[in-house]
This record gives C-alpha cells, structure tokens and sequence, in this order.
C-alpha cells in the first residue's frame, strides 16, 4: 500500500478531454509525467491508488491530455475530475536531481512542498529572480571582493545594494571630480536605463503574483463539489483558469528578456 510519505503532488487533474477516458491535468512540476514517473497516484476515498500511464500529450507548457489504464470513457474520467496528482517521490526526487530550469509555475508547487513537509534549510544557487524572491529569506551575495549577506528575500538585496550602490557612486564622484562629462553622462544614462529596467522587472513580477493568487482561486473553486455537478461553471472556470495561464507566461516571457537586457547592463555597468 502506497503512503502520503512515499508521494509528492506534482499537479491536479481538470477535466474529461473527448469520450475516451483522456483527461486536461495541470502539472506545476518539473519532471516528464509519462517518461519520469513510472505511474501516477490519487487519492480515491482516502487511499492512494496508482494508475499506470498509457498516453500524455502536451496541451500547453503546464498542461496535458493523458490517459491512464483503467480510465476508458467520459464516464471513467470524471471520477477523477479535481484529485490532486501525485508522483512517486523516488521518480519525483530523480527528475528534480536532473533538471537544469525550473518552468515558470514550479515555485508554487515547491514552496507548498516545503512549507507542508520540510523542516530543514535549502541552499539554492539561481538566475531565476522571481523564483529567489518567492522562496528565500537570506541572500549571500559573491564577487571578487568576497561574500556579503543580506537577511531578507530578493525585494531585500535590491534595496540594500542600491543603498550600497549609492554609497559608491558619492565616494566615487568626489574622487574623480576630473571625470570626463561625456563619460559621465553616458554613466547617468545608462544607471537611469537599469532603474527602469528594475521597475519594469517589479512590474512584471507584481503581475505574476497576482495571477498567481488568481490561479489559486480559480483552482479552488473548481475543486468545490458545487462545481463538479454544474458542468457550465466548470467549462467557464476553466476556460478563465487557461486564460490566466496563457497570460502567465506572456508576462513570464516578458520578464525574462527584460531581466536579460538588465543583465547586460549591470555588466557594462561594472566595467565603466
């Protein structure tokens, strides 16, 4: 018999897709459902079954059409209709040990991961700002000059480095009062473009959150019974639950090349 400790909730099935058995899940995991997991496990009135894989066909980034043994008709599926999905944790922990980036919804699922069953500390070591912003509460920040700390997420380390930055820029202003204007213009310039750069980023990580929230709801309230027997307010849940999705990963896209080019020039920023 399978138990909750030997499980990890990968994601949450939706809907019946056609009249033979698939069934639309989301899955807020990092892993290959079908070539990953050696099956996927629910909670069927309080016992975890497991229900081998015979087909997964991707949807869109986070969710997918799959068909499992055992689940043959429209009628099949709907038993299944918003039970949560899990994985094996042994296939679960193997594709996280393997995986080298993080989709954009992974943080969700990873942060109710930890702060349901994890009691220890993580040490993570990422590009992915929002995703730092989301989980840390203490940053050590490297260079050349060695390691500061700041105790605080992401939001936190900004501010205290602009603070630092600022700090830097008056000392180095008055040393060099010789400067050449036009490099000192370009330098103005180019500190102006990274703060709206910044700003954009916040922006964009403001967005994502509050969709985050609104995912949240959405999910919620098709996991409600109510909802199960009214097949009208779940096709427009779901509908507005793919919505969010989709505009989720547009402001994802967005932020990521933004954070790219502000990249780009914090480092010609350190080198003038």
């Amino acid at each position: 018999m399978i138990t909750r400790e030997e499980i990890s909730l990968i994601g949450k099935f939706n809907k019946p897709h056609g009249i033979n058995g698939e069934i639309s899940a989301t899955i807020n995991a990092p892993l290959d459902v079908k070539e990953d997991c050696s099956c996927i496990v629910c909670d069927i009135e309080g016992i975890f079954v497991p229900f081998f894989i015979n087909e997964v066909r991707r949807k869109s980034q986070d969710n997918l059409l799959i068909t499992v043994d055992g689940i043959n008709n429209e009628q099949d599926a709907m038993t299944l209709v918003n039970r949560d999905i899990y994985a094996l944790s042994r296939d679960y922990n193997a594709a996280i040990a393997n995986e080298d980036e993080l989709p954009v919804n992974f943080f969700t699922n990873f942060k109710t991961v930890i702060n349901s069953d994890y009691k220890g500390s993580i040490v993570v070591i990422s590009h992915d700002r929002y995703f730092i912003n989301k989980l840390a509460d203490r940053i050590l920040y490297l260079d050349e000059s060695g390691m500061r700390e700041y105790t605080g997420n992401y939001d936190y380390y900004v501010e205290k480095s602009k603070s630092l930055e600022k700090k830097f820029e008056t000392a180095s202003v008055k040393k060099n009062e010789s400067v050449n204007a036009e490099e000192y213009r370009k330098r103005k310039e180019l500190q102006s473009n990274i703060r709206k750069l910044r700003t954009k980023i916040q922006k964009c990580e403001a967005d994502m959150t509050a969709l985050d929230e609104l995912e949240e709801k959405l999910q919620l309230e098709i996991s409600e019974e109510s909802t199960a027997s009214d097949f009208e307010k779940l096709m427009q849940l779901t509908c507005e639950l793919e919505k969010c999705q989709k505009n989720k990963d547009e402001i994802y896209e967005c932020w990521e090349m933004t954070q790219l080019e502000l990249e780009k020039m914090e480092k010609s920023d350190k080198l003038n």
